[in-house]
């Protein structure tokens, strides 16, 4: 008998394969029901069971590399090449702009390339020019962080506020680049992750079409810098007729502005004379109001548990659209309950949790073209239980 995709790519445990060998093997005559654990006839089913088993697991994988919506970590990374021609993004380094000030009894100052260090108190940042800092005045610098990854994109300016290299008489602070509330020039990301990978996979088609539609346009817009990897087209007219606002994200929030700049040329290089009526702005964040009290495995640390559940909110932000997610249904603009519920139980560790979002609606209403952050830190209690008590 053929076997369905289904079949095919779920793959059968070891207990499964067990109990089908031990049925067959009685309907064949053979007193299965019998053996004793710890028999010679019991291990050998078992051994060959174990094999069946790790066999589908096997077929299971194969099935599930041949599709973008299922292929995941290497394969995904290999099946994109081959089919997209997209390759997996590498991490890359938040660079922020950092204001160098120096009194007038001190400096001037020439600085070689990575001379000058900074820190927040947990990201190092370094100069990879020449900095050249006057005496009685100052000087602005774009300073990359040390390690490439999101954990660079400190959160509110006035933070880099340490010197690791001094210089008499210096001082720097990180100032909100002009337009923001932040001091991101670029956005730092991690290493792209598979919903991102998937997503450029499937909207590289728009590129092909001849009239430049809404997909087309996202296309562009996550392809123009490493650390976009999401986009929505606002097309109602938004700024008058004949106006669009294309809003582009980050999987934390918002973009850096070199960012968003280079994704405003990427855009309107696609429309004649680079319509001005073309707009790319930086999606607005909202903080997701999740909290409640999670119940984990008391033999585990309540740390590591932490861990895995904040790392499971992030990637629950991080496939989550610009604007929130869309149902047929006709709710639209939205984060459900459940959704979070399962994230946070999928976890390491958590036996069941008691969440909630301050509204019996059962979602959370996420407001236009805006991107979903965490909080500063997640207003989450940690209750250690013993299973099954």
């Amino acid at each position: 008998m053929a076997l369905n995709y289904s079949q095919l790519s779920t793959p059968v445990t070891e207990d499964e394969a067990t109990e089908t060998l031990l049925a067959w093997l009685a309907s064949a005559g053979f007193s299965s029901t019998s053996w004793i654990s710890g028999s010679v006839q019991l291990t050998m089913i078992r051994c060959v069971a174990s094999a069946y088993a790790r066999l589908t697991e096997y077929v299971a994988t194969l099935a599930e590399w041949q599709f973008n919506e299922t292929a995941t970590g290497e394969a995904l990374t290999r099946f994109s090449r081959s089919r997209y021609d997209n390759e997996r993004r590498a991490a890359v380094a938040a660079q922020h702009r950092v204001v160098f000030t120096c009194n007038a009894t001190s400096g001037p100052y020439s600085i070689a390339p990575g001379a000058l260090i900074v820190t927040d108190g947990t990201n190092v940042f370094s100069n990879v020019t020449t900095v050249n800092i006057p005496s009685n005045g100052y000087t602005t610098v774009t300073m990359p962080c040390d390690e490439p990854g999101a954990a660079g994109n400190v959160g509110a300016v006035g933070t880099i506020t340490q010197m690791v290299t001094s210089f008499a008489g210096v001082t720097c602070t990180n100032p909100a680049v002009s337009g923001t509330a932040s001091s991101l020039m670029v956005a730092g990301s991690d290493t792209e992750s598979d919903y991102s990978l998937r997503l450029r996979n499937s909207v590289k088609w728009g590129t092909l079409a001849t009239e430049t539609i809404a997909m087309t346009v996202e296309a562009i817009a996550v392809a123009s810098a490493e650390s976009i990897t999401k986009a929505g087209v606002d097309d109602t007219n938004p700024r008058g007729d004949g106006t669009v606002d294309v809003y582009v994200a980050t999987d934390t929030g918002a973009p850096g502005s070199l960012d968003v700049a280079a994704a405003l040329v990427a855009v309107r290089a696609r429309f004649f004379n680079s319509d001005p009526r073309i707009n790319v702005v930086a999606a607005p964040e909202y903080e997701l109001p999740i909290s409640g009290t999670i119940y984990y495995d008391s033999s585990r640390s309540a740390s590591d548990v932490q861990d895995y559940v904040e790392e499971s909110l992030a990637q629950l932000r991080a496939v989550m659209p610009i604007g929130g997610y869309r149902y047929s249904t006709g709710v639209s603009g939205v984060l459900r309950l459940s959704d979070i519920i399962q994230a946070v139980e999928n976890s390491t560790g958590v036996v069941y949790s008691e969440m909630s979002i301050g509204t019996s609606l059962g979602y959370i209403d996420i407001p236009d073209w805006n991107v979903g952050v965490a909080p500063s830190s997640w207003p989450l209690v940690y209750v250690g239980i013993t299973e099954g008590a």
